[in-house]
């Protein structure tokens, strides 16, 4: 199952204007019928519009009035894709069931096997059964953004899977199974907001979603609102969370990062002369370096510099823009490079430092960025030390596991979204078998678990609604290593 749905192009690229009402594509010879893509375009609008019911009666229109022309296979895919939004499930199932039988080699087929899968969880087999959890699943299904669902889906689905496939807790008693709730927020963020009220009115006991900062933090509103427990797996701006109740963030803030590795320096690596050099073409480069900065200070340790580098070839040359002198006030400086130039700019700051020769004495401290870098051993000249907030563990074997799973599932290696996907279902599928079993909210029952090691992330919400999570690496030896 390679891809969760096809995104169904609604402009065609002509290859030429014939006076004809059909003319024929290059291609397959396969009829283009003017007024059949009139009401496939008018089709589509509808549903961009959430008017699922139009839209399916009209993809029916464009399937089965005409003769085979250009856009039979596709219509006959969205009019199940919208009679499945729509909450018509068991018609879905028989319109894509009709559609895989009759177009074989469809391009389609994978598109229509994953609807009739999502299909046949959401109906009938839990309609009757009030002893469950509703997951409601908010994420965009159309353009580039598709793609990322598809492989964050896969993750979430496997997760489900395994959490129903269990009956029964030694610690919590019968296991509750989960109904995943689907809404696409169409990466927008007006639609991402009325995709998480019509989840509350579905009654989920939690959301996974949406996946961007923007969507999220639209979403974050309704969720807070509502009062339901929403887990943005991916944002990291610091706002969808503040000063909110119900709303989580997985994948930790440009802020908390900065400001966890100043406490690993300083607390775990007992280093108290600490300096800073920080991008200044970067936003996310220097808001890294603030909150490093003011949770150094708040550590009362000593910041001896806080250096910013405005031109990329300085960093090659670090000696015009700091002084040799300046450097070696620090026992340890950290380097948060970010950016598509950022393994460029590292190679040039350790190329640098080398020229320098500082030697084992200068310890740099760094961020995600400076994972598997190149410059093996010159990074670990200076054991190295940085944090990274996913980490799929090559010598797990239950992580090992799961990659075989997946790839036997779906074709295709998982990705970061696929062990996100994963990871963050099974934390709150946890979570909430707790929250049921202790008869606690289950916002509060998240704050107090303990962190959670999944395939390829941590989870930590003791400390507040942002994951504060991370692992630790060091360079040494020629290697990396998980040092914590």
């Amino acid at each position: 199952m390679k891809r969760l749905f096809l995104l169904i192009s609604v402009v065609l690229l002509a290859w030429s204007v014939q006076p004809a009402s059909a003319q024929l594509t290059q291609q397959n010879l396969i009829p283009v019928i003017e007024s059949a893509e009139s009401v496939f375009a008018t089709a589509i609008q509808a549903y961009e519009d959430q008017d699922y019911e139009t839209a399916a009666r009209l993809f029916g229109v464009v399937a089965n009035t005409f003769d085979m022309h250009s856009k039979t296979t596709a219509s006959l895919l969205m009019r199940g894709k919208a009679l499945f939004m729509n909450r018509e499930y068991d018609q879905a199932v028989e319109v894509l069931q009709d559609f895989t039988a009759t177009y074989r080699t469809s391009r389609y087929i994978r598109d229509a096997e994953q609807i009739m899968q999502m299909a046949t969880q959401d109906p009938a087999s839990f309609a009757q059964d009030t002893q469950i959890f509703k997951l409601g699943i908010a994420l965009p299904l159309n353009g580039d953004a598709s793609a990322l669902t598809q492989q964050m889906f896969n993750g979430i689905r496997m997760a489900v899977e395994d959490h129903n496939a269990v009956p029964y807790d030694s610690l919590m008693g019968p296991t509750r199974k989960i109904q995943m709730v689907f809404r696409d927020t169409q990466n927008d963020q007006g639609v991402a907001q009325s995709a998480i009220r019509s989840l509350a009115a579905e009654q989920v006991n939690a959301i996974i979603g949406p996946l961007f900062s923007s969507e999220a933090l639209a979403a974050a509103q309704i969720a807070e609102q509502e009062g339901i427990v929403l887990l943005a797996p991916l944002a990291t701006d610091d706002a969808v969370s503040r000063s909110k109740q119900y709303v989580f963030q997985a994948n930790p803030t440009i802020a908390t990062r900065g400001r966890l590795m100043a406490r690993h320096s300083v607390l775990g690596l007992g280093i108290n002369e600490i300096g800073i050099i920080a991008d200044l073409n970067n936003n996310e480069s220097l808001r890294m370096a603030k909150a490093f900065a003011d949770e150094v200070q708040a550590l009362e340790a000593n910041l001896v510099f806080n250096e910013g580098i405005a031109n990329a070839r300085t960093w090659f040359r670090l000696s015009e823009g700091i002084s040799k002198d300046t450097l070696l006030k620090a026992d340890a400086i950290y380097l948060p490079i970010n950016g598509g130039n950022a393994s460029t700019l590292i190679g040039g700051a350790l190329t640098s430092l080398d020229r320098m020769g500082f030697g084992s004495r200068l310890r740099l401290l760094g961020n995600v960025e400076w994972h598997n870098i190149s410059q093996v051993s010159l990074a670990g000249n200076y054991s190295t030390t940085y944090s990274n907030d996913f980490y799929p563990n090559p010598t797990d074997s239950l992580t090992t596991e799961f990659q075989i799973r997946y790839r036997t599932q779906t074709g295709a290696d998982p990705t970061r979204l696929s062990y996100s996907g994963y990871d963050v279902t099974d934390f709150l599928a946890q979570q909430m078998q707790r929250a049921l079993y202790e008869n606690r909210p289950l916002d509060f029952v998240m704050r107090q678990a303990p962190m959670y090691e999944g395939y390829a992330n941590r989870l930590d919400f003791s400390k507040g609604n942002v994951n504060e999570a991370m692992f630790y690496h060091r360079y040494g030896g020629g290697t990396v290593e998980l040092i914590r």
